[in-house]
This record gives C-alpha cells, sequence and structure tokens, in this order.
C-alpha cells in the first residue's frame, strides 16, 4: 500500500495486468455518474494471486479543500439542476422584497399589478445578468442580482415635498363595479398609475445614465486603474463591515422563528463540516454490475439544498398546526409557508418584461445622483467580489481585462434595468460565493443554468411565485451560513499581507472603527450636515451612511499614501495578477518562489479569464493593446 500525490482529474480505473496485456476497463466515473475528484491522493492496492496476474486498483480520497467541479467543468445533467436550484434558493426571497421597496418608492404600494410586473422584470434581469456575467463579463461563477442601496435612499428622499406620495382614495365605477385607485395632486385628481408610471420613468431613465457611466468606467479602463490602488488592505475593511452591517438583514429574516433558522444553519453545517470526510451511500444500478452502492459527498455538495428542505418542512408542520402566529402584523407570521401564498394567486401564468413597459425614460437629478454615488460603490464591491470568488474557485486573482469586462456588463445590465423600469441596478452577491465554498462546486454552467432558470420564473409567473413563499426563517438560516463564510473567505486575504506591520494593523484597525462609527452618528443625528444646498446634504449623507465606503475610503487612502513595501501591503501577487498576468502565470504558479506560496492552492489557470470564442491570432492584434476588455499580445500565456 502506498500513497501517490495525483493532480489532475483523474480517471479512476481498474487495470488488470496479465503477461503482456493490459486491459483498461470503462472508467467507472461516467459508468456510475460518480463525482469527478479534481485533485486528492489515490491509495493504490495490489494482490497477486499468481506471477502472471495482477489487480491493481486506484482509489480517490479528494482532499478536503479541493473542487468538485472546475469552473470550465460541466456536472452530469441531474448534478447541474440540483446545483443551481440550491442557489437559486438562496436569493430567490430578494426579487420579492425588491420589488415592494420600489413600489412603496414610487407610490405603487396599493398597485399589485405593477408590483407583479416589477417583480417580474427584476427577476428577468437576475437571470440576464447572472448569465451575461459568467459567459462574456469576469467568467467567475457570480450571481447577480437587485441591490436595495439603489432604491433606500429613495425612500429617504420621500421626505421631500416633491418625492411625496399623494393622498389616495378608489373610485368605483358604478357601471361594472369595478374600483380605480385615483391621487390628488395640487387639488387636480388623476389616476394613480400616472404618478406611478411617470417616478418609473424617472428613475429608469437617471439608473439608465447612471449605468452607461458604469459601462464607461469598465471599457475605458478605468476600473483597471483603480485596481492598482485597491489591494487586501482595502478590501477587507470593505467587505468584513459589509458583513458586519448585513446582520440587521439576517437578524430580520431569522427572528420570524429562532427555531427554524439555528435548525436550518446548524443541518447546514452538520453536513458541509462535521461530515466532510465522509461520503453518502447511495443505490445505483448499471448495465454491467446491475444494483449496488456507490459512495458519493452529496450531504457535502447539498447542505445547503439540504437544510433548506428540512427548514420548510418543519416551518410547514408548524404551520398547519398553528405553532405560527396568524396575525399578519405578528413578527412569526412570515415564518409560515402561507404568509405569502397570496403572491401565486396574484401572478398571472404568463408574463413578457420588455423596455418601456410603462413609458418613455424621463430623468430626475436627485435620483441619478443617489444612483451614480452606488454606481461608484458598487464597483468598488464587485472589485472585492471578484477576488473573493477567483479565491473561493481556486483560481488565480482575476486579470485587469476580466474585471474590465465584468464591470462592463454590470453597466450594460443596469442600462437594460433602467430602461425596463425596475428602479434597481444589478450587482455581484456575495452569499453565493459563500456557497462555493461549502459544496465545492464553482462551474459556471451551474451559473448558467441559474440565470436561465431566473428567466423562466420572470416568464412563468406561478413558477417563481412558489419559491418566493419560502419561510423568512429558513431564509435567515441559510443566510447565516453564506454571509459568514464570505467575512471568513475575505479575512483569509490578511495572510498575505504583513500581519507584523504596525502600519498594516493601524489601518486596517481604524479602518473598521471608522466605518461603524460614522454610521452610527449619522443615524443617531440624521439633520447634521447643513452646507445649504440640499442635494449636496444628501450625498455626504448617503456616503458617511454606508460603512463599506467609510472603512474602504479610510483604508484605500492611508494604504496608498503611507510608505510601505508592495510585499508589506499584500499587494504585488495581486498587481501582477492584474497588470502582467503572463509573468504571473509562468514566474508564479510554475515555480516554488516562497512569496507565491499561496499559488499551490490554485486549480486553474489565467486562460479561465479569457473568452474562448477569441482566436488566438486576434489577441496579438495592436488593437488590442487599446480595447481594455480583451487580452493583449502583452499578457499573452
Amino acid at each position: 500500500m502506498e500513497n501517490v500525490d495525483f493532480h489532475r482529474n483523474g480517471d479512476i480505473k481498474l487495470l488488470r495486468i496479465s503477461g503482456l496485456e493490459r486491459e483498461h476497463e470503462k472508467n467507472l466515473r461516467s459508468n456510475e455518474n460518480e463525482t469527478p475528484m479534481s485533485s486528492g491522493i489515490y491509495v493504490i492496492s495490489g494482490e497477486a494471486s499468481d506471477e502472471a496476474e495482477k489487480t491493481i486498483k486506484i482509489e480517490a480520497q479528494p482532499r478536503a479543500d479541493s473542487l468538485l467541479y472546475k469552473l470550465d467543468e460541466t456536472p452530469p445533467a441531474h448534478y447541474l439542476l440540483l446545483f443551481a436550484i440550491q442557489q437559486c434558493c438562496l436569493a430567490i426571497s430578494t426579487p420579492l422584497g425588491t420589488a415592494v421597496i420600489v413600489a412603496e418608492a414610487v407610490c405603487a404600494q396599493d398597485e399589485q399589478d405593477i408590483k407583479v410586473r416589477i417583480l417580474s422584470s427584476t427577476m428577468l434581469m437576475m437571470g440576464l445578468s447572472t448569465f451575461a456575467m459568467t459567459t462574456f463579463g469576469v467568467r467567475l461563477p457570480i450571481f447577480q442580482g437587485p441591490s436595495a442601496t439603489y432604491i433606500i435612499p429613495l425612500l429617504a428622499m420621500m421626505s421631500l415635498p416633491e418625492f411625496s406620495c399623494p393622498a389616495t382614495f378608489i373610485r368605483v365605477d358604478s357601471r361594472d363595479n369595478s374600483s380605480v385607485l385615483m391621487a390628488v395632486v395640487n387639488n387636480v385628481t388623476v389616476m394613480n398609475q400616472e404618478i406611478v408610471f411617470a417616478r418609473l420613468n424617472a428613475y429608469g431613465g437617471s439608473l439608465l445614465l447612471a449605468g452607461f457611466l458604469h459601462f464607461l468606467f469598465g471599457m475605458t479602463g478605468l476600473v483597471s486603474i483603480i485596481t492598482r490602488f485597491v489591494g487586501p488592505i482595502t478590501i477587507v475593511p470593505v467587505v468584513t463591515l459589509f458583513g458586519i452591517y448585513i446582520h440587521t438583514v439576517v437578524v430580520s429574516f431569522s427572528e420570524t422563528n429562532w427555531l427554524v433558522a439555528a435548525i436550518t444553519a446548524s443541518t447546514c453545517l452538520i453536513f458541509a463540516l462535521y461530515l466532510s470526510n465522509y461520503n453518502t451511500p447511495v443505490p445505483f444500478w448499471t448495465p454491467g454490475r446491475g444494483f449496488h452502492i456507490i459512495w458519493q459527498p452529496f450531504h457535502q455538495t447539498f447542505a445547503l439544498l439540504i437544510s433548506i428542505i428540512i427548514g420548510w418542512l418543519i416551518s410547514y408542520a408548524m404551520t398547519e398546526t398553528d405553532f405560527l402566529s396568524t396575525d399578519p402584523k405578528s413578527v412569526s407570521f412570515n415564518a409560515r409557508t402561507d404568509a405569502r401564498a397570496g403572491v401565486i394567486e396574484e401572478v398571472p401564468w404568463f408574463l413578457f418584461p420588455y423596455p418601456g413597459q410603462f413609458g418613455i425614460p424621463s430623468f430626475s437629478i436627485g435620483a441619478f445622483i443617489t444612483f451614480l454615488i452606488n454606481t461608484v460603490l458598487s464597483v468598488l464591491d464587485s472589485i472585492a467580489d471578484y477576488n473573493a470568488c477567483a479565491k473561493v474557485s481556486k483560481a488565480p486573482p482575476p486579470p485587469a481585462y476580466s474585471i474590465n469586462r465584468g464591470i462592463a456588463v454590470e453597466g450594460l445590465m443596469s442600462m437594460l434595468s433602467g430602461s425596463m423600469g425596475c428602479g434597481h441596478a444589478t450587482v455581484s452577491y456575495g452569499e453565493n460565493i459563500g456557497i462555493i465554498g461549502i459544496s465545492r462546486v464553482a462551474s459556471r454552467s451551474v451559473f448558467k443554468l441559474v440565470g436561465f432558470m431566473y428567466i423562466v420564473f420572470a416568464v412563468f409567473g406561478k413558477v417563481g411565485a412558489f419559491f418566493i413563499t419560502m419561510p423568512y426563517s429558513v431564509v435567515g438560516g441559510s443566510q447565516i451560513i453564506s454571509f459568514g463564510i464570505l467575512i471568513g473567505v475575505i479575512l483569509s486575504y490578511l495572510r498575505i499581507i504583513d500581519l507584523n506591520s504596525t502600519r498594516n494593523l493601524s489601518i486596517i484597525g481604524i479602518a473598521l472603527l471608522l466605518g461603524m462609527m460614522l454610521p452610527y452618528w449619522v443615524q443617531k443625528n440624521p439633520n447634521a450636515i447643513h452646507t445649504g444646498i440640499g442635494q449636496l446634504d444628501n450625498v455626504i449623507l448617503l456616503c458617511l451612511s454606508n460603512p463599506s465606503f467609510v472603512g474602504g475610503f479610510f483604508a484605500c487612502f492611508m494604504d496608498n499614501t503611507v510608505p510601505g513595501t508592495k510585499e508589506e501591503r499584500g499587494v504585488a501577487l495581486e498587481l501582477i495578477a492584474a497588470t502582467e498576468p503572463h509573468v504571473y502565470e509562468e514566474n508564479i504558479l510554475t515555480t516554488g518562489a516562497p512569496s507565491a506560496d499561496i499559488s499551490r492552492h490554485f486549480e486553474h489557470d489565467m486562460s479561465v479569464y479569457r473568452l474562448p470564442w477569441i482566436d488566438e491570432t486576434f489577441r496579438k492584434w495592436k488593437i488590442t493593446k487599446f480595447i481594455p476588455i480583451f487580452e493583449s499580445k502583452k499578457s499573452d500565456v
């Protein structure tokens, strides 16, 4: 018995050696649809019945942190569907919440038809953005979804007279007994839908322009300039503060029923961590071997999906026994499985969102400034998410041309979202990155299918509405796991900086403290800023109330102004990867340089970021040097 390190997508075979003949039997993985082991320890055992014949069996024992499916690998169809459903379940509650917030911001809280159309448009944009990002954008398994940060400032602006909602009343037509919601504006009675459409078009046009600037950030290569100044010391406070402040959202979901949330989270932890060294026995049948048992890490790969199903079933039992409150005003009501059952009835079977469905986009200077600020913040968040996703996917840090493409795609999708009247942009979701770490599945095909599924949800309204009925307590339990893993992944960046440096410790510590102090102060003193210009006051308050912006801005400024070496700052590796990927791959991935100690954790090379349909000859054209989204000859590998 001997152990052999084997770092390829090893075929698990049974070899029979008889004299000079060698018969290679069929790959057991293809016969039994076994999960491939990307890397691991292979145990070779042999028995000799005589001198002429010897049987050698090679068994795969995967490493605990190796990927089951790499970026460019496609799981079998049945696995692929389950992986996609698992990712869908994590973010399915978001579009409903976002649609409700948008409806409130445009005075459509009582317009159910408009809510349904906003919901359908939101899910369509989630699907299109996710598919585009994994295919044409940064080419990492990143989920794209609506950002409530674009809408929440609009709710605050409703306190201003020009943005406040008018008084409404219901007018009943005696002829057909139909009812219409009317609004009173400047002593004039109009249909409330006219007010709603006007605001949706104003917000949509403002978002369209902000999205165009977002697109230019990527197409002009401005983002690649930003990446030169955004290193681990900036990324860590940005995402850590996001994780610290996102606890309020997790609590709002989990508090509906802490027991179900705890069971959902603990079930996922048990399957994914405590039982990570065990495989699940699965009955299987093949023509050659008949019925037999195969051993698969199902419980780890589908840990989140299993925990969601268990939590959902427990919530159903609590609902049927009326253990949970039936009062819609009660906190525990949203833990019921029938709390949002009405959505299924309200949503039609078929919906077809399209640009301009609410009218021609217009413009609002207040909304544009709000969207523009959030666009800049989302660019910084996306850079951090791209790096986090690359890390958990065992890929090198994304190069500049890949980041440029990702930001450009986000901008295009934001423009499309504005033209559809969604009222929000689409951004990368960190919680879905965390699930990659749990399931060890980084396949782009999974996220392409997720994108397609959300498009189906948008068109077939009742299908998407079913998933939206997931109890809030189950959503909270899954968020505990996903956000927790994301924060852990980001904190792991600390190991590539010098933690013995007082410079680094001071910057990170003060950035985290300021990121918690200033938003707390703004919350306590919302009227403390008085410049005499209302719009400027709103901009300053918006920046100071965002913990990631406060902490990230301070950390970025200090990291680039306080003297320190690249190795001390931890940017040597990322800077080479972003600006000179050919040097990175040749001099780091293929060498055992001590400064590149983390390279042994990569299971991909820089080619995963290339657009596959771009011909090798095209990359050598001189014009590619002037197109920041393409890899030029200089960065040729």
